[in-house]
C-alpha cells in the first residue's frame, strides 16, 4: 500500500511537471510568435517607407505647377477638402519631395536640396510651406518671410514673420519666438527649420516610429522629415 501511494505521489508530480513544461515551451512559442510578427510588421513598414521616398516620374510637379494649381482653385472658389492623411515626405540631399494625397503620390523637384545644420533639417521655405497648406511672402525692405495659414485645418488661421537674419519670429497675436538655427540663403531660396516654424503655429514634432499622429515627424534612419498637412 505504502509502495502504491508513493508511485502514485510520483506519478502526480511527473504529471504537474509536463504540464508546467509544456505551460513553459507555449508561452515560448507564443512570445517566437509576437517577435517574427514584429518583425514581419517592421519589415513591411520599412518597405512602405522606403517606397515613399522614391521619386514617381510619371507623376512630375514643379513650382510653377504648384502656383498654378493654386490659382485655379482660387480663382474656381474651390473650397479645400480636409485630407487627414495627405503628406510631404523630404530628404536630406534630395532635390525632390513626394506630396502623398488620397494614397496617390506626386513628386515635385526643386531647385535646392534639404540638408541638415545644427542638427536641425533645413527646408526652403517655399516648399516647406505649400505641404503644411501656408502661403509664404517676401518682406524684402525688412528682410522678413511672411507665412500665412489658409487651408491647414488643424493649426490656429494666423501670420507668422520669419527674420531670415536673425531667426527671430513673430506673430500677429504679438507672440515672439526664437529659432534655434538660424534661416540661410541658398541660390535665391530660404532655407528654414520647418520644426521651428510649425512650432510658432502650435503644431507638434516628434519620431516617425514613436506612434503618434504629428504635424512634424522625424525618420533618423532615412535622414528624412514627413510633413502632415491636417494634423496638430
Amino acid at each position: 500500500a505504502k509502495e502504491e501511494l508513493e508511485k502514485q505521489a510520483k506519478d502526480e508530480k511527473d504529471k504537474n511537471l509536463n504540464q508546467d513544461l509544456s505551460k513553459k515551451l507555449d508561452e515560448i512559442l507564443k512570445l517566437q510568435k509576437e517577435n517574427k510578427e514584429k518583425k514581419e510588421d517592421k519589415k513591411s513598414q520599412d518597405k512602405k517607407l522606403d517606397e515613399l521616398l522614391k521619386a514617381d516620374d510619371k507623376n512630375i510637379l514643379n513650382q510653377f505647377d504648384l502656383n498654378k494649381m493654386k490659382e485655379q482653385e482660387n480663382q474656381q472658389g474651390k473650397k479645400q477638402v480636409k485630407d487627414e492623411k495627405e503628406f510631404a515626405v523630404f530628404q536630406v540631399d534630395k532635390n525632390f519631395y513626394n506630396i502623398i494625397k488620397d494614397g496617390k503620390k506626386t513628386t515635385v523637384y526643386m531647385d535646392v536640396k534639404a540638408y541638415i545644420k545644427d542638427n536641425r533639417i533645413m527646408l526652403p521655405v517655399r516648399y516647406a510651406a505649400y505641404t503644411l497648406g501656408f502661403n509664404v511672402e517676401y518682406d524684402d525692405s525688412k528682410r522678413e518671410a511672411i507665412f500665412s495659414n489658409k487651408e491647414n485645418t488643424a493649426l490656429p488661421k494666423k501670420t507668422l514673420r520669419l527674420n531670415i537674419d536673425t531667426g527671430v519670429m513673430k506673430d500677429s497675436q504679438g507672440n515672439i519666438y526664437h529659432s534655434d538655427t538660424k534661416p540661410v540663403i541658398i541660390n535665391g531660396r530660404i532655407h528654414a527649420s520647418i520644426s521651428n516654424i510649425a512650432k510658432a503655429f502650435n503644431a507638434s514634432c516628434g519620431d516617425i516610429r514613436d506612434e503618434k499622429d504629428q504635424s512634424i515627424e522625424w525618420d533618423n534612419s532615412r535622414k528624412a522629415v514627413y510633413v502632415f498637412k491636417n494634423i496638430k
